[in-house]
């Protein structure tokens, strides 16, 4: 039996997730809302690699419950949580340390040996490489020195450790006022906040949630912003179908 810590268990919004110490390839998600199935008799998620840690997203609604893990070769998966009972797995990142969750908006951040990387939207854009390339930005930590470690992720700002000094950056703020807006359905807003941004990884960000939620218009918008002009002709090809 392995030592019970914060990297084998996590806890969400509404789940709880636990990895299995006999099989280290498997996940056990337990589903904590009043009169839930899934609090008895839990959900599993059965990796390809035995997992050194896992991580359940802070925000978002029901429906947008996401679940990342790295395994022995520190790769970085996610899957959605509300994707069972097969829950499909993507690989979103490379040699990744240790990962922590955004406290109020589905934002990723993952430590590397010598730099940290940020997945502003690792869940929605996960099944698309070219979306999670645009959605993603890598930083160099060299300037923290060695050993550094995440220490929290709350609003806007990481905290990372390196010998014993605490240092703090800080992730777009107008990704973060993404996800609140759209979050609370507020898609105007979400655009808004894009025009007034203006930047690739803000617009792919958009791009990605919209289309989740069906959202055509924007996404077309978004897409285009985004210079990604062979998903525009695919959504105006799809809204002259429906």
């Amino acid at each position: 039996m392995g030592s019970l810590t914060e990297r084998c268990i996590s806890l969400g919004t509404d789940v709880l997730a636990v990895k299995d110490f006999s099989d280290q390839a498997i996940i056990y998600v337990f589903d904590l809302l009043p009169g839930a199935t899934r609090q008895d008799e839990p959900s599993v998620i059965r990796c390809k690699t035995p997992v050194t840690q896992i991580s359940v997203c802070r925000s978002g609604g029901t429906d947008n419950q996401y679940l990342v893990f790295i395994d022995i070769h520190r790769d970085l998966y996610v899957t959605s949580l509300r994707s069972g009972p097969d829950f499909p797995i993507f690989k979103i990142g490379t040699q990744v340390i240790s990962v922590m969750w955004g406290s109020d908006s589905n934002i990723l951040v993952g430590l590397h040996d010598a730099c940290y990387t940020i997945w502003y939207c690792p869940g929605e854009a996960c099944a698309d490489p070219t979306l999670i390339g645009l959605t993603t930005l890598t930083y160099d930590t060299t300037e923290f020195g060695r050993n550094v470690t995440l220490e929290s992720f709350e609003g806007c700002q990481i905290g990372l450790r390196s010998s014993g000094a605490l240092f703090t950056v800080s992730v777009k703020i107008y990704c973060n006022l993404l996800h609140k807006f759209v979050q609370d359905g507020l898609w105007s807003q979400a655009v808004k906040v894009c025009r007034l941004g203006q930047t690739p990884v803000l617009w792919a960000t958009l791009a990605a949630m919209a289309t989740k939620k069906n959202q055509l218009s924007i996404s077309e918008e978004a897409y285009s912003a985004a210079l990604q002009i062979d998903k525009v002709h695919y959504l105006q090809h799809i809204k002259v179908i429906k």
